[in-house]
């Protein structure tokens, strides 16, 4: 068997990343921001987050959409975790259209920022940043930028406002 030295964990962004999770689990682990382009009847009136703690370790989490009729419509399930051997915190999204693997970073316990290529399952890539910060303990404000291929820049998406359900 072969030696392998150990990974240089930060043990900050390790407390970081638990206090994190903590607080986006927290009580239901429900998040509901309201979908300011909505029409009324077509699209998704809501957006809905739901994370729980993985029995695994990490979160566990499921991305929704609230439409017209009410009914729900699952966009993504989303799955981070510290890898103990890099000491990097894993973030995959996997959905019916595509996923997204990468890292996740956590400078701070009230903010989360990743950035990741999302593939489609027509082999099309988009490059997503995405910055979440705890605003206090029941909101969450999502910063989010799609990069253009063509102009080479970011392109601003809306920031959404997350408020947790009790």
């Amino acid at each position: 068997m072969t030696n392998i030295a150990p990974a240089q964990v930060d043990s900050v962004k390790v407390n970081n990343e638990a206090l994190f999770f903590q607080k986006l689990t927290d009580g239901s682990g429900l998040w509901v921001v309201e979908n300011e382009m909505f029409n009324g009847q077509e699209g998704f009136s809501h957006f809905i987050m739901k994370f729980n703690v993985s029995e695994f370790g990490g979160i566990e989490g499921v991305i929704s959409g609230l439409g017209a009729v009410k009914d729900t419509v699952n966009f993504w399930k989303i799955t981070e975790f510290l890898n103990p051997a890099s000491g990097e915190t894993v973030f995959i999204q996997k959905g019916k259209y595509g996923y997204a693997i990468s890292n996740a970073n956590y400078d701070n316990e009230n903010e989360r920022t990743c950035t990741f290529n999302l593939t489609y399952n027509n082999g099309a890539i988009e490059m997503h940043k995405d910055i979440h910060v705890f605003i206090d303990k029941v909101t969450l404000e999502t910063k989010s930028e799609v990069f253009n291929f063509d102009t080479k820049k970011w392109v601003v998406q809306p920031t959404l406002i997350w408020k947790k359900v009790e």
